[in-house]
């Protein structure tokens, strides 16, 4: 197979400035909205006074509550038949011309109402789409229905949404103009330093009941809009009801190119003239780049050859879900690109327009994927409902809406949808990009311009073996590797996913489990917990492979909803995939990559050095991730010797424990170039606040991060707080929600309080009015909440101003040990104190005499065998749910009430209840021997009878249904006997 090459100068869709004839409305603000059924909404004397009053972006689901009720694909959260009013009021200037209504994004099932008319339909919920509405506008008020038929729970495999969560504007354009979508379309004829010949195909339709003779003319300019060329089309004659294309080609001398270390950007102005006068102008950016891919040598961007360094991300964000405002988009990019990520994969759909707009701008390459599947894959999805109908329409328009950014340098037609193209969706793509960029999919090997691995890719062998026997093919992993992790805990022996499956073998940091915090549904933050291929094999094999062009790992952040996977357990929301967590704390992988993908010298170590369940001695894996040559390592100033990187690309040491400092410093060339260090800390005792990016005197919408941790009385990091923090808002700002990355967190996005998660919290907020001051106050009650003897309780209140100067606050802090309520006559808190028994402490916080927080936090003594999350220590959560045993030694049935669990051999858990089909719950154990969970019969709840029964052999599964499984050797008949038989 010859050498592919694609080659591109490209230009975004969308118009900067209105001018010319053209304008447009935003109508973003001021919107009515409903999740109520309302069958007559659409009607333009509809009563919507008692509907919430809301701006756009907006998704329904990120405002409700978690709830076991909702579904484990939506992450438990709620979803509903939307509906959104909004009057506009009709403008005399807008006689004679064409009215288009565009959304960025509606999910999903859509339908678009002007005054009490359908004006149209959509039913995938993540393309963007207008309609002409001059017909159905009229002088006076324009009542603009939306209704989002959302309530057919699930709509995809993972979090969805509801609602209108993207822009929203009224473009008024003249008879005759250039297309709302995808009007003007560039490529590049060739391309070298000195020039680049650039291909310009201009569209312009005429709703004009007559022909009119037109002219395209373009004006390039370079971002500072000093001119840098001007090209006019010959005149052509346009007749009416007509579109017309108009084709020419631009030389740019000495063009300043497009790639991910200089993004640079022109602006080109195209306009449409009649008679010399200007009809319609749009302004729109440029890039110029060439890519090519070889399937011997892989990926070039601009003549260079490199790799693609990329991760899959779902749309949605925490806690916004997909309403995203710009800012936060612009901080997603940027944390993934300062790890060294050079590509992202949308994972699996199209994204909004403002994060290509985005990408192209600050320099990151984009996987543009149309569809997750072709078929049914979710219970009420797209790819069973509408795909057969709508799906050339949708990628029609996506391409149209994509094609010029010079950050999409793929397109990918599909995720896991069959090994073959069987639609000739690549066929279709190429219609309306004209061989600009190669096609590849989720697995889909055939059909493609290039072949895409997701799972396979892992298997062991399986990429070699395919390479071997298709040569010509060129290969990306566009999802691989598949690894879990959960910041800030650790597990030290090896865990798969698919235990018994393929999986590529490695040598384990230990085979002893040393740590004994948090919970099983958790995952280990050293690079041990996986599906087929850990991180490091998987970028070892990709750096060392040149026809491997690079490799998309699941997940960048964390994504929301696909918790069906590894047992649905309420409240457990994310498959917790991601190196970097829903609140956007990076976890350990993140500085894997980082020390792998970028030249900054940087150093980092884990686990972190504070762990009380730890005997002195007990020898614990540290593991160092750096791009520095040598490594050395430090407990208390004492060295522990210097390395050169691994066999698996990181350095590590076994380290007898004990209190105090460890530390590493990176040298390049004998030359010390970094250090990093964790410190053992004691009780928390304070609370840290700090603002990323304070407000600017006025409001510009951008985001601002408030993160919160937990420090002792020195100033060091407790990494083990998990205690609830209270907020207070002052002055009148956009409170977005609070999170902090613990991927079982069942509270409300939006309240005013959230826990910490292993000493870290994060707040957002968006800069949306001019008031001054603003500031956030803080509160919270610290201490361990389970512990075995004594515990220190402190009650902490700390503020900061996200904009204006700070003022001198004074807080009193009263509070009780019995639960009572208090007040000022209650003890005065003045310094951290212990305790020895079970309290419920209650506090009052008052700041310069007013009371502004209470507090509550309950302390438990008892035997801390296994670290249970405070927000699930309630009845309703725990009743007849299991909480273990979790060893890879324990097989057979274990019984609690009327529940029976079967352990098998291979690690996965089945529950049975009565006489119903079993239940795959999911994975339960670790590999670790002789730890304390050996015997079970003083954990769980209820009665409990254990039978170690080894002779219960697997159970074969087939069928597609988990709740619904065929038996094929009677195993289900001979437990239900024995169970029945040994019921306490």
């Amino acid at each position: 197979m010859k050498k592919m090459r694609y080659i591109c100068f490209l230009i975004l869709l969308f118009p900067l400035i209105a001018s010319g004839q053209r304008q447009s409305l935003n109508l973003n603000e001021g919107w009515y909205f409903s999740d109520q059924k309302c069958a007559e909404a659409f009607l333009p004397d509809y009563d919507d006074s008692s509907w919430e009053q809301l701006d756009l972006p907006h998704d329904y689901s990120m405002n409700g509550d978690y709830d076991s009720i909702n579904t484990p694909q939506n992450a438990w959260l709620p979803i509903a038949d939307c509906w959104y009013r909004k009057k506009i009021q009709y403008d005399a200037s807008w006689s004679g011309k064409r009215l288009y209504l565009w959304f960025d994004g509606v999910y999903m099932d859509s339908e678009v109402y002007v005054n009490g008319k359908l004006v149209g339909n959509r039913p995938y919920g993540f393309i963007s789409f207008y309609f002409d509405i001059t017909d159905f506008v009229h002088p006076g008020d324009n009542v603009i229905c939306v209704r989002a038929k959302n309530e057919k729970a699930p709509t995809a495999r993972f979090y969805h949404g509801s609602g209108i969560y993207g822009y929203t504007e009224l473009l008024i354009v003249p008879e005759i103009h250039i297309p709302v979508s995808g009007g003007v379309f560039c490529h590049t004829i060739s391309c070298s330093e000195k020039e680049a010949v650039v291909d310009i195909s201009t569209e312009v339709l005429n709703n004009g009941e007559k022909a009119q003779k037109v002219l395209v003319r373009h004006i390039l300019m370079n971002a500072d809009g000093s001119e840098v060329l001007r090209s006019e089309l010959s005149e052509v004659q346009l007749m009416a009801l007509e579109k017309d294309t108009l084709s020419g080609r631009i030389s740019v001398l000495k063009p300043r190119l497009w790639d991910c270390e200089t993004p640079n950007l022109y602006k080109l102005c195209t306009e449409v003239l009649i008679n010399g006068i200007v009809e319609d102008r749009i302004y729109t950016s440029v890039g110029i780049r060439t890519i090519d891919y070889n399937p011997n040598t892989g990926f070039y961007l601009n003549g260079k050859n490199i790799k693609l360094q990329g991760v899959c991300e779902h749309m949605e964000m925490l806690p916004v879900g997909f309403a995203i405002p710009d800012d936060l988009w612009r901080k997603r990019i940027m944390l993934l690109k300062n790890m060294g990520c050079n590509a992202i994969r949308t994972a699996h759909n199209p994204f909004p327009p403002k994060f290509y707009e985005l990408c192209d701008e600050l320099g990151m390459m984009i996987v543009d994927e149309i569809f997750d599947g072709w078929r049914r894959k979710g219970a009420n999805d797209y790819g069973g409902r509408f795909f057969a109908k709508w799906w050339k329409k949708d990628v029609e328009d996506w391409i149209r809406r994509d094609r010029n950014h010079p950050s999409v340098i793929m397109w990918s037609v599909g995720n896991e949808t069959g090994d073959t193209d069987i639609h000739n969706i690549t066929e279709h793509i190429h219609l309306h990009d004209a061989w600009t960029r190669p096609t590849s999919g989720g697995n889909v090997l055939y059909g493609t311009d290039i072949s895409g691995f997701t799972g396979q890719g892992g298997m062991p062998g399986a990429l070699e073996k395919f390479h071997e026997e298709n040569p010509e093919r060129a290969i990306v992993l566009t999802e691989v590797p598949h690894t879990i992790q959960t910041r800030g805990f650790y597990r030290v022996p090896t865990w798969w996913r698919d235990k018994g499956g393929a999986v590529n073998e490695y040598k384990p940091y230990g085979t002893k489990q040393i740590f004994f915090d948090g919970l099983p549904r958790y995952r280990s933050s050293y690079d041990n917990c996986a599906v087929r291929l850990n991180a490091r094999m998987s970028w070892k094999r990709t750096k060392n492979t040149p026809w491997i062009i690079g490799e998309f790992r699941w997940t960048g952040y964390d994504c929301l909803g696909e918790s069906q996977f590894m047992g649905a357990e309420f409240p457990k929301r994310s498959y917790n995939a991601g190196i970097i967590d829903f609140a956007g704390f990076p976890k350990d992988h993140y500085y894997f990559y980082q020390s792998q993908w970028t030249q900054k010298p940087m150093v980092h170590i884990l686990p972190h050095w504070t762990h009380p369940e730890l005997k002195k001695g007990q020898e614990v894996p540290v593991v160092v991730y750096s791009n520095c040559d040598e490594v050395e390592l430090f407990l208390n100033d004492k060295s522990l010797g210097r390395k050169k990187t691994g066999d698996l690309l990181d350095f590590v040491w076994q380290v007898p424990y004990v209190q105090g400092k460890i530390e590493a410093i990176g040298y390049n060339k004998g030359i010390i170039s970094v250090s990093a260090c964790h410190q053992t800390a004691s009780y928390p005792e304070k609370l840290i606040l700090s603002v990323d990016n304070p407000y600017e005197e006025k409001a510009d919408g951008t985001v601002a991060y408030l993160d919160i941790s937990s420090v002792d009385g020195e100033g060091n990091f407790v990494p083990w707080t998990c205690n609830e923090i209270l907020f207070h808002v002052s002055g009148r700002t956009t409170v977005l929600g609070f999170e902090n990355g613990n991927p079982i967190d069942g509270m409300n996005n939006k309240n005013l309080k959230r826990r910490f998660f292993y000493g870290l919290a994060r707040g957002f907020f968006q800069n949306t009015t001019n008031d001054v001051p603003v500031k956030v106050t803080a509160a919270t009650i610290l201490g361990d909440t389970l512990f075995e003897d004594k515990t220190q309780v402190s009650i902490a209140v700390s503020s900061v101003m996200l904009r204006g100067r700070s003022t001198t606050d004074k807080y009193e802090i009263y509070y009780t040990l019995n639960g009572e309520k208090p007040d000022n006559n209650s003890l005065h808190y003045e310094r951290a104190f212990m305790i020895k028994k079970n309290k419920q402490i209650r506090a009052a916080i008052y700041c310069n005499g007013e009371r502004l927080f209470e507090l509550k936090e309950n302390f438990r003594k008892g035997k801390v065998t296994q670290f249970i999350d405070p927000m699930l220590q309630t009845e309703d959560v725990l009743k007849n749910k299991f909480v273990g045993p979790f060893d890879k030694e324990v097989i057979g049935r274990w019984s609690i009430n009327e529940t029976t669990y079967l352990f098998e051999k291979t690690g996965v858990l089945y529950e049975f209840s009565g006489k119903y089909f079993p239940k795959r719950v999911g994975q339960w154990w670790y590999d670790y021997p002789n730890d304390k969970f050996e015997n079970p019969d003083d954990r769980g709840r209820g009665e409990i009878k254990w039978d170690k029964d080894s002779s219960i052999s697997f159970i074969e599964l087939s069928g597609q249904n988990e709740n619904k499984l065929q038996i094929t050797d009677g195993t289900v008949k001979k437990i239900l006997d024995r169970t029945d038989k040994n019921k306490d």
